[in-house]
């Protein structure tokens, strides 16, 4: 503060003197002016004019009187006359400013004069004599006219000099004012000097009081303080620095600092970093953070520190300002800190990989238990042995949503959930899926209402995860209330801009729920009624993944409730809106065949259900081995008309198979068609010569598979363009029925996510075993006709079994999972169809 009032107070005064010269140097200027002005020398000039017009008229009138006198003084005063003119045209002050056009006049008058009158003048005194009355008529004109030029003249060069001196008046004045304030200003500075002496004693008094203070703080510093100079010799040591490398301040100060704590392998790169810093000015650890690096103690122990630097400028050029400390102690509790996390991390993704492996394996049987169930309850006739078929139908049901369950909480954990992105009607899509729910109503004998009020709009977001959470609440609520009904509401209760948010209520008549108990049904494992005898079944997930699922779509969801009332669980997601495109059924026609014993060699079991209903509706006989070994075996024994043999399976592969069957054996000679779903050039002629017949390209179509066994020359099967084989498709409808297709494509979302989860995890999987995968996964997409991403796990196979495995994974990173989300929507949106 002292020193900027200082310093503006030197630059006004500065500033004042410059003005005092600039004022000096300007009145200097005006007296030069005023005494070379020509002025005077103008009157002077016109006066002496106007007596020689006055003489040179008298001798005119004089001459014009005198008829015979001699025209030698006449002459002689025109002379005077024309010289004096010329002199008064041309002085200085003829041109003085001011004067306007007055000057040009003046001229001009002479100048008409001059011209007229002196050809007479030089003439002959004869012309001259006759012309002289006239001549004094003019030059009294000419007298008359000057005159009062001239004094206008005088009168202009009046008014310039009075603006003039009143300027140079107007220059004193300020000159006066500014040396005035000068004195003032210098009076002032003065004042100033004096207080901020008294300033600067009071700064100096607390500048030794902070440099006490500061070494007293550095004294009692944790961390060890150590300055020194750009050539890095020790100025300052601290008390903490003796005690940290174990040098006393009067062993260290002066000495080298590299030499004094800096390892051996670091002294190189300091001694390089301390050059470049005294040549260019530039810093690389200095004023840049904090840094951890290894410091030598006294004894010659290393030992790791955590340092800041900055530089300062003192009294001798730039110094350097180190913060050191020792972070062994620490560095050992982040080590064992870091172990236990690292354990506790390994264990949890064990617990999570576990529960996963677990779920899907608990899926991959059940699956196969429900479709076989499905086939027995098609078959069976007996009343008593269909009831039994149910209940195990119930139970694997409800054995494999606990399944479904525990896979979802892992997904939601490890934020391996996918939500897709579709069209949907929300009237169309709720009503459907409270209409499942009615026949278990019925049988409880308990109302089912559902009302959608207010704007119906086709909405875009995952229709799926909608549905699982409303299909959650709706089983809860039938599933705790036995008298009264359920009802589903649901309503657009806001807009936000081009989105909706769509409020879902479900109110039941049950029992309800305490109030202390509602926040806490959504969370993992909790059920109300853990006990022996209750109501309810679960393992306490279904709202647990229902909260997540909203959360993960952007909603919320809550429950309202009065014990011995009934209960309110209500949903609100924000969707976008969407447009939505039907796609119509396709049917064909198709011609019996004869029938024929047909072999079955596939490990997939999705597979196998479908490729042994369709042949069994084709009208054939169908037997089943679940890899090449068995398959190989069966063949041996008996003789069958057609051996459909997949070509990668477990224990042997299908070629191997085929090789064995050629060789002995009851069908050495029955045909042998792969079912593969690899159909590179290469790997047709290995089929070829494996010794099979034919080759029925995946995805399988009835078309195809009855060209097939009718014994038709090698077949391909066509590729689309699109995601589903709309032939595929077709076929499927036309085999399975529609309730047939509708399981297999749930079939189909179900195992593939769980595929494509385990894909994603490619990085862990070692060659073999991606082969494997990739072949399962273009196994279950051919099923369905799901041609691109059929396509791209057989590439990603055929990467791996050459031996370009790191090339598989590339491709299965970049393009799988944006390849099963389009497919996964096309799937959904033909179950909506």
């Amino acid at each position: 503060m002292a020193r900027a009032v200082r310093a503006v107070l030197v630059v006004v005064v500065l500033l004042s003197l410059g003005l005092l010269i600039l004022l000096g140097l300007r009145i200097g200027e005006s007296l030069s002016e005023l005494r070379s002005e020509a002025n005077d020398n103008l009157h002077w000039n016109l006066s002496q004019l106007e007596v020689d017009l006055v003489r040179l008229g008298e001798e005119m009138r004089v001459n014009a009187i005198q008829k015979d006198g001699s025209l030698k003084e006449l002459r002689k005063r025109y002379d005077l006359f024309y010289s004096r003119a010329q002199n008064a045209v041309g002085g200085k002050g003829y041109s003085a400013p001011g004067l306007r056009e007055l000057p040009q006049t003046f001229a001009a008058l002479l100048g008409a004069y001059l011209a007229r009158e002196t050809p007479l003048i030089d003439g002959p005194d004869a012309t001259l004599r006759e012309n002289l009355p006239a001549m004094v008529d003019r030059l009294g004109t000419l007298r008359d006219s000057l005159r009062k030029v001239s004094i206008e003249m005088v009168d202009a060069l009046a008014e310039v000099g009075d603006e003039k001196r009143e300027a140079l008046s107007g220059l004193i004045r300020q000159m006066t004012l500014a040396t005035g304030a000068t004195i003032f200003l210098l009076a002032a500075l003065l004042a100033v000097v004096a207080w901020l002496n008294k300033v600067a004693a009071r700064e100096q008094r607390l500048s030794d009081q902070v440099s006490r203070r500061l070494a007293a703080t550095i004294d009692s510093a944790l961390d060890a303080i150590i300055v020194s100079d750009d050539e890095g010799r020790i100025i300052q040591y601290s008390p903490s620095a003796e005690r940290t490398f174990g040098y006393s301040r009067a062993e260290a100060l002066g000495r080298d600092l590299a030499t004094l704590i800096i390892p051996a392998s670091l002294r190189e790169a300091h001694a390089a970093g301390m050059a470049r810093m005294r040549q260019t000015g530039k810093f690389k650890m200095v004023n840049n953070g904090r840094i951890q690096l290894s410091a030598l103690h006294r004894s010659g122990r290393e030992f790791p520190v955590e340092l800041a630097i900055s530089s300062a400028e003192g009294d001798q050029g730039r110094i350097m300002i180190a913060f050191l400390r020792d972070i062994s102690d620490r560095l050992a509790a982040e080590t064992e800190l870091t172990s236990t996390r690292d354990k506790a991390l390994a264990a949890g993704r064990a617990k999570t990989e576990f529960i996963a492996v677990m779920s899907h394996e608990m899926r991959t049987p059940l699956n196969g238990v429900i479709a076989s169930l499905e086939l027995a309850s098609g078959m069976a006739t007996d009343p008593e042995l269909r009831r039994f078929i149910g209940l195990a139908q119930d139970s694997a049901q409800l054995l494999l949503r606990h399944a479904n369950d525990v896979l979802d909480v892992t997904r939601l954990e490890s934020g391996g959930l996918q939500l897709t992105t579709e069209d949907f009607d929300i009237e169309a899509h709720l009503s459907g899926l409270v209409e499942t729910f009615r026949p278990i109503c019925d049988e409880k004998r308990i109302s089912l209402r559902y009302a959608m009020t207010g704007e119906r709009p086709m909405l875009q977001g995952d229709p799926f995860r909608l549905g699982q959470i409303v299909r959650n609440f709706l089983s809860n609520a039938i599933k705790f209330t036995n008298i009264g009904g359920v009802t589903v509401e649901a309503e657009v209760s806001e807009q936000r801009g081009s989105s909706r948010v769509i409020e879902i209520r479900v109110t039941d008549t049950g029992p309800g729920i305490p109030y202390a108990d509602q926040s806490r049904i959504f969370e993992d494992f909790v059920m109300l009624d853990p006990s022996f005898g209750r109501t309810g079944e679960g393992a306490g997930l279904g709202l647990s993944i229902c909260r997540r699922l909203a959360v993960a779509m952007g909603g919320e969801i809550g429950v309202e409730s009065t014990p011995g009332e009934g209960s309110c669980f209500w949903l609100r997601i924000p969707f976008a809106l969407g447009r939505k495109s039907p796609t119509a059924p396709v049917t064909e026609d198709r011609a019996p065949m004869a029938a024929m014993d047909v072999l079955v060699v596939e490990d997939n079991a999705t597979n196998r259900a479908v490729l042994g209903e369709l042949l069994r509706r084709l009208g054939q006989q169908v037997t089943f081995a679940f890899d090449g070994e068995k398959g190989a075996a069966a063949a041996a024994a008996h003789r069958y008309d057609v051996i459909l043999m997949d070509v990668s399976m477990p224990v042997m592969d299908g070629l191997t198979a085929t090789r064995l069957i050629r060789k002995s054996g009851a069908s050495k000679n029955s045909r042998i068609v792969a079912v593969t779903a690899h159909s590179m050039p290469e790997d047709l002629e290995r089929i070829r010569a494996s010794g099979m017949d034919d080759i029925l390209t995946k995805p399988i179509s009835s078309g195809n598979l009855i060209r097939v066994l009718s014994g038709t020359a090698l077949l391909m099967a066509k590729p689309a363009d699109g995601l589903l084989d709309d032939d595929r498709i077709a076929e499927l409808r036309l085999a399975l029925g529609a309730d047939g297709l509708e399981r297999l494509a749930v079939k189909f979302l179900g195992d593939g996510g769980d595929l494509i989860a385990r894909l994603s995890r490619e990085e862990t999987l070692a060659s073999e075993a991606l082969s494997a995968l990739c072949h399962e996964a273009a196994g279950l997409a051919s099923v369905l006709g799901a041609a691109k991403l059929r396509s791209l796990c057989a590439k990603a196979e055929d990467l791996c079994r050459s031996g370009r495995a790191e090339e598989a994974r590339h491709m299965l990173r970049h393009d799988l999972e944006p390849l099963w989300k389009e497919t996964a929507l096309t799937v959904k949106s033909l179950l909506q169809a």
